[in-house]
């Protein structure tokens, strides 16, 4: 198997940080040793199969602070002629248009989704895109070139960020295999501050046979 590699790709870019070896202090074993009724030996950290879990994978941070939103969009019809798209988005007082595949997801004027486009060589580029059902697409600037027999699972991180979600999801597609934004998706419930430097995800490596197992089920 090959290596998980990533790639800072801009200079604000945070990168995702390794969870080998997190929250193994041995020492802490004996550190109520000298009490004569409490212990402290049966802690989850000596819990293999919990120690092997937690430290699997990446964390994903924040690149930026940032205030978010919750954001009410509604979906059309990227097959309205223009005048069309233009006059409902009007009516519904929907300022924000934007394309995504065969639709536009329209919602009305946000004061923080575009404060983060960032400079790449052709122009630039959105951090966070509108996803549709009130989701966004949180594009974090680095690539990962993921090894051809893995795919990674993204989760949420040990603390939930309040009033945040982030959907579950696995990304095994080969053109994700080397790409400008790794992104993340989304979902602001309630006005949510992060820091640079917050874990807002966690990343987790499964192998693609994973995906394809078989179950039976026996009854007696």
């Amino acid at each position: 198997m090959g290596s998980f590699i990533f790639k800072k790709n801009l200079p604000w870019v945070y990168l995702p940080s390794a969870r080998t070896e997190r929250n193994v202090k041995p020492e802490d074993n004996d550190v109520f040793n000298s009490f004569r009724y409490m212990r402290l030996s049966r802690r989850r950290e000596n819990c293999w199969p919990w120690r092997l879990f937690d430290q699997m994978g990446w964390d994903i941070h924040s690149p930026v602070d940032v205030t978010l939103e919750p954001l009410i969009d509604i979906e059309m019809s990227a097959a309205l002629t223009e005048d069309e798209v233009y006059s409902i988005a009007k009516t519904a007082n929907l300022s924000e248009l934007w394309r995504r595949g065969e639709s536009y997801i329209a919602f009305p004027s946000s004061n923080w989704i575009r404060l983060y486009d960032f400079q790449v060589e052709d122009g630039w580029m959105p951090m966070f895109t509108p996803n549709g059902q009130g989701t966004i697409e949180w594009n974090l600037g680095w690539s990962l070139d993921i090894p051809e027999s893995m795919a990674v699972m993204i989760m949420e991180g040990d603390v939930p960020l309040k009033g945040l979600e982030i959907p579950g999801g696995i990304i095994i597609s080969k053109k994700n295999r080397d790409f400008t934004g790794f992104s993340i998706a989304l979902d602001i419930k309630e006005r949510t501050t992060i820091r640079r430097g917050d874990v807002i995800a966690r990343m987790i490596p499964i192998s693609k046979s994973s995906l394809r197992v078989q179950s039976e089920f026996i009854e007696m």
